[in-house]
């Protein structure tokens, strides 16, 4: 039997930010693996993901994408959900998913913008040097 799936998941690690790419199609039939890879690749390779959904071309609602983040396995570290500028409505449910745990998410559209929170996060402490 040929198993072919809807969807691929892409990796590669760039300045200590785990960058998942998901293409194709995510469905309640196939969100369960999703999210069982990706909870491997966030225990394997680190806890500061990229996750850009902004390929996805079937099941992208806040429901499908991210269905993960309500229970992954360990629910610690950022994640930063690359998605087009059209699918803003759904920052905020995103942002909620994550309060009680030690999980944080944020939403954005800009990759630069994803990636230096995930690098500094939101509260960057300016340090001068005065010689």
């Amino acid at each position: 039997m040929e198993n072919t799936k809807s969807y691929q998941i892409s990796t590669s690690v760039n300045d200590g930010i785990l960058e998942i790419n998901i293409t194709g199609d995510v469905t309640g039939r196939n969100i369960a693996e999703i999210q069982k890879a990706v909870d491997e690749l966030r225990i394997e390779k680190g806890d500061r993901v990229l996750l850009d959904v902004r390929a996805v071309t079937k099941g992208k609602t806040y429901t499908d994408t991210v269905y993960y983040l309500k229970s992954p396995e360990i629910a610690t570290g950022k994640t930063a959900i690359l998605d087009l500028p059209e699918n803003e409505f759904i920052k905020p449910y995103l942002e909620r998913l994550s309060y009680g745990t030690f999980l944080k998410v944020k939403w954005f559209c800009d990759i630069d913008e994803a990636k230096n929170w995930l690098k500094f996060g939101d509260n960057r402490t300016i340090k001068f040097k005065f010689d």
